[in-house]
């Protein structure tokens, strides 16, 4: 498991993240007003990673739903596959700070300032991204609706 902290490198001057947000100045590269580095490891997560990984996810929670409840098109089938994926994001983001598709995309949800996200936001963090799929409104971060809503990022973790 990757840790959850980003490295030191990636931890910019308290000071220039509020100045540059507060200030209404746009930023160089996304993430940079929450002192993250441009690329590589710590950097956010890009929205095709973030698609994949979502994509990756789904088809982890499609294939179980089919076990547990057979294949379908039904609304109780749909239903079920919803509530599976909620479950598999708010468990595995809180325990791990990623899921599947996460981690083989070498991503991990944060805290802005750097922490693990844990059981509470994971399991928001999953109900917006079941509900709404906010990943496809993203800001000029790169984050998704779920992302701000509760005060979360995805960044590189490889």
């Amino acid at each position: 498991m990757a840790s959850s902290r980003p490295p030191s490198e990636s931890s910019g001057p308290q000071g220039q993240q509020s100045s540059n947000h507060a200030s209404g100045e746009r930023s160089e590269y996304p993430g940079q007003r929450f002192g993250r580095p441009e690329r590589g490891r710590g950097s956010l997560a890009t929205v095709p990673w973030r698609f994949l990984a979502l994509v990756i996810d789904w088809l982890i929670c499609l294939g179980i739903s089919s076990v547990l409840f057979g294949s379908g098109d039904s609304l109780v089938h749909s239903l079920a596959t919803s509530g599976i994926f909620w479950m598999y994001q708010g468990l595995l983001v809180g325990f791990m700070g990623h899921t599947l598709g996460h981690f083989l995309c070498g991503m991990q949800v944060q805290t802005v300032d750097g922490r693990p996200a844990g059981f509470g936001k994971g399991f928001i963090r999953g109900l917006l991204v079941t509900v709404i799929i906010p990943i496809l409104v993203v800001d000029e971060d790169g984050r998704g609706l779920q992302d701000r809503a509760i005060g979360t990022i995805l960044v590189r973790i490889r």
